[in-house]
């Protein structure tokens, strides 16, 4: 499932009317979507449960504002950004204390035991809340930085900082054996 999921006007208007299989159904179709996009970028299961909650919650009390029902997918997505950048802020000392010293080498060595499958979320995973979702929502969903910095409280420059932060570490990272794709050894 994701966000372009279709969701029938009359499933909508059932759920406005108080219909609580409606509901449900909504809930079920949108679910996965709003928890994957939470999880990718807060990288934490409890924080994406947690946002999962809240933005059905803003959904069921704020079903009347969408105008559209082809843009219900799209709303909730909405939302669900919102609710994430809003974690991050409250959390914003826990994002910012991150040491800088994630990618050393023995960072993920006690974590895992096949380095065959790395991808890009395993290395998204060693940035912390805020470098992650300046970076998706740059290079992924397209933001400004201008917007990101409206979005995250934080000034333009900031956001661009953050930004190229972000990519010096996953090149760094990236050219770590462990992260080249390449089957290793031992990490001892």
């Amino acid at each position: 499932m994701s966000f372009a999921a279709p969701c029938p006007k009359k499933i909508i208007k059932k759920a406005l009317a108080g219909d609580k299989f409606a509901f449900a159904q909504i809930y079920s179709t949108y679910k996965q979507p709003v928890y994957s996009l939470a999880f990718r970028m807060l990288q934490d299961v409890d924080a994406s449960s947690d946002i999962l909650q809240q933005v059905f919650l803003k959904v069921m009390t704020r079903l009347d504002d969408i105008n559209d029902h082809r843009k219900l997918g799209s709303w909730i997505k909405r939302i669900t950004y919102n609710c994430v950048i809003d974690y991050i802020r409250a959390n914003s000392r826990e994002s910012l204390g991150v040491n800088d010293d994630y990618f050393a080498d023995d960072f993920l060595a006690p974590q895992h035991n096949s380095f065959d499958d790395y991808d890009l979320d395993i290395l998204l995973e060693t940035l912390n809340a805020r470098e992650r979702s300046v970076l998706i929502l740059f290079s992924i969903e397209e933001y400004t930085h201008q917007e990101i910095a409206s979005l995250l409280s934080i000034s333009e420059s900031n956001s661009k900082q953050i930004f190229s932060r972000a990519l010096k570490k996953l090149s760094q990272l990236a050219e770590l054996e462990r992260y080249s794709g390449n089957k290793v050894g031992s990490y001892d």
